[in-house]
Order: C-alpha cells, then sequence, then structure tokens
C-alpha cells in the first residue's frame, strides 16, 4: 500500500516538473526608476510551460478558464511596507496593463511577508486569467512589484498568446 503512495507522489512531481518552466527573463529597460529595482530575482516560473527552451515564449490558450501561474523568486535589499503588484505588455512607446492581476502582492507571497525583511528571499506567485478577448500574438511582458514608486522588481519576459 505504501508502495503505491510512492509511487504516485513521485509521478505528481513529475506531472508538476513537465509542465512549469523557469522562463528567460531580464531586467526591465527604459524608464531608470524600472531599470534599478531594490532586489535581487533569482528565477521566474511560468506553469503551464512546458515548452520555453531559451528564446521560446510559453504558449497559452485563450479560453475563459485559461490561466498562468506567474512565480517570481527576489531577495529585497531594504524593507517595504506595502507592495503593488502589475503586469504590463511593454509596447516600446507605453505599457498598457494587462487585466485580471492581483494588485495586491503582499497577499500574493508564498515566502515571505509584508513588511519585507531586507536580504531575505521572498516567492511571490499569481494566477493571471488569459481571457478569451485577448489578441493571439506574442507580448514582451513587464512584470512590477513596487512600494509606492520605488521599484522592488520589474522583470521582462515574453508569453505566446494563441
Amino acid at each position: 500500500m505504501n508502495k503505491v503512495y510512492i509511487l504516485l507522489a513521485i509521478s505528481c512531481a513529475f506531472v508538476g516538473l513537465a509542465s512549469s518552466e523557469v522562463i528567460l527573463n531580464n531586467k526591465c529597460t527604459g524608464r531608470s526608476r524600472e531599470a534599478s529595482p531594490l532586489s535581487t530575482v533569482h528565477e521566474i516560473q511560468v506553469e503551464p510551460c512546458a515548452n520555453a527552451d531559451g528564446e521560446i515564449p510559453c504558449e497559452f490558450q485563450r479560453g475563459e478558464n485559461s490561466t498562468a501561474i506567474v512565480t517570481i523568486s527576489f531577495t529585497p535589499q531594504q524593507k517595504h511596507k506595502k507592495l503593488k503588484a502589475t503586469m504590463v505588455w511593454a509596447t516600446g512607446s507605453i505599457d498598457l496593463p494587462f487585466r485580471g492581476m492581483p494588485s495586491n502582492a503582499c497577499r500574493s507571497l508564498i515566502e515571505g511577508r509584508c513588511p519585507t525583511t531586507p536580504n531575505q528571499r521572498m516567492t511571490w506567485s499569481a494566477a493571471i486569467p488569459i481571457l478569451p478577448s485577448f489578441p493571439a500574438n506574442t507580448y514582451p511582458l513587464k512584470l512590477k512589484i513596487q512600494d509606492g514608486s520605488k521599484f522592488v522588481v520589474c522583470q521582462q519576459f515574453r508569453i505566446k498568446l494563441i
């Protein structure tokens, strides 16, 4: 009986690994405050994203029940009381909000808490709806976590909506 539970746990772990991917990402560029965030980013994972490989973006099917889970691990350099999360489509000239993302980043922390502790690793995670109204295309996104006007995290990555 215990062997069955062990095999089931191993199978579930492999399924989770197959659908989640640490994705290629970079610091935001452009505006000086965005390009100088007040933390060290360790990694960004996106689920489901079994197809990402280097430069290939994660693909998401648009739909009523379609979501992407974005998780970012980072270490803030200083104390922050309130954190706000936003995701935008970076069009070059303006940033367009990616609708449906929870804005209170403190509530979405799965490791760490607000107020933050300097040099303590934190992990933020949120489910992002991939609405059918979003046009199919490849998009550069910016994930921003801010404390007022201070950028704690600002990372860029690409996704493909199909």
